[in-house]
């Protein structure tokens, strides 16, 4: 049960179609940002619960999972007399936007119905989250991906590995991108000057054998051609 005396900048809410049929009129009229999910109507009780009637397997009632947020901090009477209007009896705070986003199509968790994203429906303005806050090893791991696209394509320049990231859809890469620009472009100025090195050095090979060609052309070896 959410505490009646806390704060928080979101709250979150049931929607019931059956008996709240004009929610999307109602909502767009708050003119606050709004995040609702799509159509819940494969959920299921994980637990038998003898006092509500329900038994494990069993399909919950369709519903959906809605964010209202507001710019600074209100408390959970304020957030429940803006709802109440409609019906609605409980509010949430949010304690992690992102992470209710992403419950909003069950994203981290794999067992429960799965819903698509792009059915995630908004209101004033509202842009939902759905980025995952990566551990550390994921986050290590997600960097020796960069770093051997960086080496096996032989990127050297910083936007050339951003827009890589955009077309691509790697939006994770892309925070990394965006976050480790200092760390990157040392790696991409080191591989710049790799590549120059090597190709100076191929030049250089390659006017030696060049000379040597000519040389050998003529009979004269390279000890005569020093005298």
């Amino acid at each position: 049960m959410a505490s009646k005396t806390g704060k928080a900048r979101a709250f979150a809410f049931l929607i019931y179609e059956d008996s709240w049929p004009t929610w999307e009129t109602d909502l767009k009229g708050l003119h606050m940002p709004t995040v609702v999910s799509p159509m819940h109507d494969r959920d299921v009780y994980e637990e038998d619960d003898k006092d509500l009637g329900h038994i494990a397997g069993e399909v919950k009632k369709a519903h959906r999972h809605a964010i209202l947020s507001w710019g600074n901090t209100t408390t959970y009477k304020n957030a429940l007399a803006t709802l109440e209007p409609f019906g609605v009896t409980h509010v949430e705070p949010v304690t992690s936007y992102s992470g209710y986003c992403r419950y909003l199509a069950h994203l981290d968790d794999p067992d429960k119905a799965q819903y698509d994203p792009a059915d995630i429906v908004t209101f004033g303005g509202a842009v939902p989250d759905l980025s995952r806050k990566l551990n550390s090893a994921e986050v290590a791991d997600m960097r020796n991906q960069i770093l051997e696209f960086i080496r096996s394509a032989q990127v050297t320049e910083y936007a050339d590995l951003v827009y890589h990231t955009l077309d691509n859809g790697l939006f994770e890469w892309t925070n990394y991108v965006e976050t480790h620009t200092v760390f990157l472009q040392g790696v991409l100025s080191s591989v710049r000057h790799s590549l120059a090195m090597g190709e100076l050095e191929r030049r250089n090979a390659e006017i030696n054998a060049s000379d040597t060609d000519a040389l050998d052309a003529h009979g004269i070896t390279e000890e005569e051609e020093e005298v």
